[in-house]
């Protein structure tokens, strides 16, 4: 018997696909039938939505799916008058697209990442914000709380978007640490596994 939650009574999972040094809470949620797959050392927190309906994901290492977040939504189109979008991205193209969550990354609790979407190393997508499907956020960006990304628009790599769709590039300096410090990974991980954990390397097929 599974120990994930499925949204609905079917017992069918996705294929996925553990690193030995992930951990994935079992309370997170795993939708779809298109293959997941946890790299090393990344944390997914308790009801975290991993929605893989639409597309394969691929979560990199080191990266932090906190709470609420939910990963591969639906893909239906959102509006923001701030951020341009490729509206004649047809949605069958982005049905076959990965989502993809760099290395590094933390998606913060109530924000979504769409289905098709890119997520660069060592960004950010705050609270509540939401990154369309087909998305390009780059390397180092910061999607600020609230913020909408959407469907197939760019974000270049180390910009920030805040106060409704403004952007500025935010200069990286050397020895600065971006995300999760490791003590603080550590503690995340004993915390996500208190409520019980998966079998390093598990493939669930």
């Amino acid at each position: 018997m599974s120990k994930f939650h499925t949204s609905t009574s079917s017992t069918q999972l996705p294929q996925l696909t553990l690193s030995s040094t992930a951990t994935l809470s079992p309370r997170a949620t795993l939708q779809g039938t298109h293959p997941i797959t946890i790299g090393d050392g990344a944390i997914i927190h308790p009801f975290a939505i991993l929605n893989a309906a639409h597309a394969p994901i691929v979560i990199g290492a080191g990266t932090i799916v906190w709470e609420r977040a939910e990963i591969g939504g639906s893909g239906n189109p959102v509006q923001s008058p701030a951020v341009s979008t490729n509206q004649d991205a047809p949605k069958a193209d982005m049905a076959q697209q990965t989502t993809s969550i760099g290395s590094n990354v933390s998606v913060h609790p109530l924000s979504r990442v769409d289905t098709g979407a890119k997520i660069g190393d060592g960004a950010e997508v705050a609270v509540a914000a939401h990154v369309g499907a087909g998305a390009v956020v780059g390397a180092r960006c910061r999607v600020g709380e609230g913020e909408i990304v959407a469907p197939g628009a760019r974000i270049g790599v180390g910009e920030v978007l805040y106060g409704g769709g403004k952007r500025r590039v935010r200069h990286i300096g050397a020895g600065v640490v971006i995300g999760v410090r490791e003590e603080e990974r550590r503690a995340l991980r004993e915390l996500v596994k208190g409520g019980g954990g998966v079998g390093a390397g598990t493939t669930n097929r």
